[in-house]
């Protein structure tokens, strides 16, 4: 009877363990936001792309908008190399803030997280006068913690067929330029 007993109890600990690490576990490019798709640059819903980072320089005075980025894990965002330098070279980390659950460009919400980069990294191949190697990455001082308006993209598996990805229509997300040419408002 004891041995029952024990069975049953570690098969509910068993049960137990399992609902929560479920329940609890982040999956990559999985929306948690439901709502329709969007086309054609309409404006976003907010918590629609969880995976998108905003980024900052800070001059001192004031915070500018520079570029987005893509959340990959708790601490790193990918970016383009162009949005980290200037003419002079790699910016001051001090310099970058880097924002993630913003939807609207110049307000930011209750679901904003604020972070700091630790470091700054851009592939050794970048010019500015070329398109090519235009990538960079960001490590964050501290790291993101998931939501559901914060979570990590999915990185495609190089063991699945390439070709499959070929012809396919793919999104750009970002704050990006109204036909006025000014920066839009929203995500």
């Amino acid at each position: 009877m004891g041995h029952i007993k024990c069975y049953v109890i570690a098969l509910i600990q068993l049960c137990l363990w399992m609902i929560i690490n479920t329940s609890s576990a982040q999956t990559c490019g999985k929306r948690k936001v439901v709502s329709y798709l969007i086309v054609s640059g309409s404006e976003a819903q907010e918590g629609y792309w969880p995976w998108h980072a905003a980024l900052f320089h800070n001059d001192g005075r004031s915070s500018v908008y520079k570029c987005g980025g893509t959340i990959l894990d708790h601490n790193t965002v990918l970016t383009a190399a162009h949005c980290l330098t200037t003419s002079r070279g790699i910016i001051a980390r001090e310099r970058l803030v880097v924002q993630a659950g913003r939807h609207g460009l110049r307000v930011a919400s209750e679901h904003t997280q604020d972070r700091e980069a630790f470091q700054l990294i851009v592939h050794p191949e970048y010019s500015r006068n070329s398109i090519r190697h235009d990538i960079g990455l960001i490590k964050l001082a501290t790291d993101f913690t998931y939501t559901i308006y914060v979570q990590p993209i999915c990185l495609w598996n190089r063991g699945e067929d390439q070709h499959s990805i070929v012809g396919s229509w793919g999104t750009v997300v970002g704050f990006g330029f109204d036909e006025n040419d000014n920066p839009s408002d929203t995500l």
